[in-house]
């Protein structure tokens, strides 16, 4: 199957580790993975490059925004791709308004990675919900997220769905014998903001 992934960057962000992640898995499992980023970063492209997965670069800074997406949208039809999976709120609004722009499109598979409230007044957050309908599943990467958004979604309910983070385990395994079960000590790093959730 090919498919295509699409992140903003290849920044040292959470999100990038996990897609990335991600193409590395579906690689291996004989699967033909493209990643489609468009502003600078590139700390995870060496892996990318390792793994032989395909990266392409369209600087958005360099086109207006409806040129943009017809390069997006003429890259997904030129590709032939089988599904398209996006992170984070931005990229997923500009697959999805792509997939405006063509009359057949491949399956589209969202990613939120982290939480939003309904009452959030971002712009991006707001216009990329609104068009979720137009895709084929939305994924989240914890239950509590998963449940938001079936009840603030209603009619998309069959089209979410949790799944964890995943992790490379040819370089991370956990020792079964590292746990002391007198004493459970948690460590929380991420940036402080409420959405990580590091009092819970």
């Amino acid at each position: 199957m090919k498919i295509l992934l699409v992140i903003d960057n290849l920044g040292s962000g959470g999100s990038q580790r996990q897609l990335v992640t991600l193409g590395v898995g579906l690689k291996d499992a004989g699967h033909d993975v493209d990643l489609l980023s468009y502003s600078t970063g590139i700390h995870f492209k060496h892996i990318l490059e390792k793994e032989k997965i395909r990266h392409i670069f369209i600087n958005k800074k360099m086109h207006n925004i409806v040129l943009f997406l017809f390069k997006i949208s003429k890259l997904i039809g030129q590709g032939k791709y089988a599904v398209i999976c996006a992170y984070l709120f931005r990229p997923s609004l500009f697959v999805l308004l792509s997939r405006c722009l063509c009359l057949r499109y491949p399956k589209i598979i969202l990613s939120e990675r982290s939480y939003k409230e309904a009452k959030n007044r971002d712009i991006v957050t707001l216009l990329t919900r609104k068009l979720y309908s137009l895709a084929d599943g939305i994924v989240t990467n914890s239950i509590s997220q998963a449940d938001f958004l079936k009840t603030s979604f209603k009619r998309l309910t069959k089209q979410i769905y949790y799944i964890p983070n995943g992790v490379d385990i040819r370089h991370f395994q956990v020792d079964k014998n590292i746990f002391n079960n007198k004493k459970l000590s948690v460590l929380s790093i991420g940036h402080v903001k409420k959405n990580k959730n590091a009092k819970c």
